[in-house]
């Protein structure tokens, strides 16, 4: 009972909390992002050692083995020259992380549910646009690039990151709406498609365009074998493209 338990609480704090650990660390670290805030170190640091025991037992091992190698050696590397920094050790960090929780999702049996790790990944993506959405409603957060241009950071300081998060989450959840039918994918892609036309960024705006596009011509003319939507649906979609 306590793992089944487990299974619906995990991925969430895995792969949705870190939106809000995100949020504090840009409102800690103020507009231009160069306050202190060791909150995103101390956050990752735990998923690290968490992660530990299941790092190395993926079929990714060695490809992490020679990325945590190749990251020590690019890190000595900068001190020797005298040019590392906080922004150096922080993108390696960045880039580790994922493979840190890749493994823990293959290998920890909290983490065997599909739809559920699925669903706390989209919902990453569902709370940073309700946040987009809400800061550039009300004027909260910080202004998006430069100030009186449109569009928000929210409280984001990787704004970038953020939006090509949300894109990609984008399209996982138009591809398991197709899959399953389960409304809660639709209103993630309709939320997800408003916030990111909040960043301001042309990458986001031509990003969020062509996903709507061919989720809509995907609905209309390819035939998934699980595809399990209605035909109102599709006729829906035939009305308002």
């Amino acid at each position: 009972m306590l793992v089944l338990k487990l299974k619906k609480v995990f991925p969430f704090l895995l792969l949705s909390f870190p939106v809000v650990i995100d949020i504090i660390n840009g409102y800690l670290r103020g507009t231009d992002g160069t306050g202190e805030s060791l909150i995103g170190i101390l956050y990752r640091g735990m998923i690290i050692l968490f992660s530990a025991i299941y790092l190395f037992r993926t079929k990714y091992s060695n490809y992490i083995k020679i990325l945590i190698l190749s990251s020590i050696a690019l890190l000595i590397y900068h001190i020797l020259i005298g040019a590392y920094s906080n922004g150096v050790f922080m993108t390696l960090i960045k880039i580790m992380n994922f493979y840190f929780v890749l493994s823990i999702i293959l290998k920890s049996r909290y983490f065997s549910d599909r739809e559920t790790v699925v669903k706390a990944a989209v919902l990453y993506g569902v709370l940073a646009a309700i946040v987009l959405i809400y800061c550039f409603i009300t004027g909260a957060g910080y202004a998006a690039y430069t100030e009186n241009t449109f569009g928000t950071k929210g409280f984001f300081v990787a704004m970038n990151d953020v939006g090509l998060t949300i894109l990609l989450l984008n399209i996982l959840a138009c591809y398991s709406f197709q899959k399953t039918g389960d409304v809660f994918y639709f209103i993630a892609l309709i939320i997800m498609s408003i916030g990111s036309c909040f960043v301001g960024s042309i990458a986001c705006y031509l990003g969020t365009a062509f996903i709507l596009l061919f989720f809509a011509l995907s609905i209309l003319f390819v035939k998934f074998e699980d595809y399990k939507s209605s035909y109102k649906v599709k006729l829906i979609m035939r009305i308002s493209s």
